[in-house]
């Protein structure tokens, strides 16, 4: 009885703290629906609080996302048709996304939430529409990145001298797209410091979300054996360091087991390198699962006992995903994690991205006995405590406020 006024007292709550947006006009717009990552979940709880707004996109894959995003309400640019010919890329029309983001039409909507790593931001609106956008990160390939990309994806000669000058071209139409946003969210203080420096613009800080409800500790603690890693699989996640790190590792400690997830895009390369440096010992200490989700994801939590993140990025979900099943994270003391977690108490840490300083705290944690049963049950706990700090709610009644401080504005 007390559960059902609980559920429904939160319905008449929520339909009460949304009631000033009655009869107001909402779009929704993000960069591509072509995958469904982190970003896109910021995304779909957009869409699930507000029902009635359509979806602007450059690039729609109704075949992988249609379960997320019903194609209704999705509206695509004028390049959606070369996304549906299977010989060519998407990402090789990066030189035509400008243009094509910007034909996107909002006259009559009251407020357009962009979700932007690269072009959304990019909208015009009119003067009377409020552009709330939410900045993963500036263009890390045309900004922060634009020396190390070429060479981190192999660019011949005649491709990179072209990058370098489309590059140059796009940092000043970034530049002058990023004054068009009314306001700008961004998730960490790091993204706060590349907005002011590349931008000249401010913006508040609002942490992404995680599921809390969906990620729990395990009923009992014997389950966990492996250490774990989920990521893309691309080069600057350098998920090749802790392969070679735990490769050492395993020489000693023989019977424990590196899993990892997601399979794009250089499943193959690292497979090889494991390969390479296991030898024999490929399926017994170490191991690719592919992608996987919700349910099966969180089994994976359950069954680690340390999470090891080795990139240095503007916000991650996974670490606190995995906080969030009481799994303690090892990760490089750099950017966004100074912001999240308490050291000894939910993660540890190394200070250089180096193979030898993964293996070394691997060594001193094992050695030292922290992810024993002893040990472990404290950090779980402390773990699980600290993920709730990044729960949809709080994500929710954030933006919720922004909402509310936009339409006291336009009255």
């Amino acid at each position: 009885m007390l559960g059902k006024i609980y559920f429904y007292g939160k319905i008449f709550f929520m339909s009460f703290e949304k009631n000033f947006l009655k009869g107001k006009k909402i779009a929704i717009v993000h960069d591509f629906l072509v995958r469904f990552w982190w970003a896109e979940r910021l995304v779909q709880n957009f869409s699930e609080n507000f029902p009635d707004a359509k979806i602007f996109t450059l690039f729609y894959d109704e075949k992988k996302i249609w379960k997320f995003f019903p194609k209704e309400k999705i509206i695509t640019s004028s390049l959606q048709k070369f996304y549906n010919l299977s010989f060519w890329k998407y990402t090789h029309l990066f030189w035509l996304m400008p243009k094509a983001i910007e034909e996107f039409d909002f006259t009559g909507y009251d407020v357009v939430i962009s979700s932007s790593s690269a072009f959304s931001k990019w909208v015009i609106t009119n003067p009377e529409t409020f552009h709330l956008s939410y900045v993963h990160a500036p263009m890390r390939y045309i900004w922060d990145y634009f020396f190390r990309y070429p060479a981190e994806k192999k660019m011949w000669f005649l491709k990179k001298f072209f990058f370098e000058k489309m590059a140059s071209k796009m940092r000043e139409w970034d530049f002058v797209s990023a004054q068009r946003s009314d306001k700008i969210i961004c998730p960490s203080k790091d993204v706060q410091k590349r907005i002011k420096k590349f931008w000249w613009r401010d913006s508040e800080i609002i942490f992404p979300f995680v599921e809390i409800e969906k990620f729990s500790p395990p009923v009992a603690n014997s389950a966990r054996k492996n250490f774990l890693v989920v990521s893309q699989l691309v080069p600057y996640k350098k998920i090749d360091q802790i392969i070679l790190a735990f490769q050492q590792f395993s020489e000693k400690f023989s019977d424990e087991k590196l899993i990892i997830v997601w399979d794009w895009p250089e499943k193959t390369s690292l497979e090889n390198l494991a390969k390479k440096v296991f030898w024999e010992n490929f399926w017994k200490n170490i191991e690719f699962v592919g992608a996987k989700f919700w349910d099966d994801l969180v089994k994976f939590y359950q069954w680690a006992k340390l999470f090891i993140f080795a990139w240095i990025d503007d916000f991650w979900i996974t670490p606190i995903e995995s906080m969030a099943c009481g799994v303690p994270v090892l990760a490089i003391w750099k950017w966004w994690v100074l912001e999240t977690v308490v050291e000894w108490e939910t993660w540890f840490f190394y200070d250089e991205q180096k193979v030898e300083k993964i293996l070394e705290k691997l060594f001193f944690l094992q050695e030292k006995n922290f992810l024993e049963w002893e040990k472990f049950s404290e950090l779980q706990k402390k773990s699980v405590e600290q993920a709730k700090k990044f729960s949809k709610k709080i994500f929710e009644e954030k933006i919720l406020s922004e909402l509310k401080k936009i339409f006291s504005i336009k009255k």
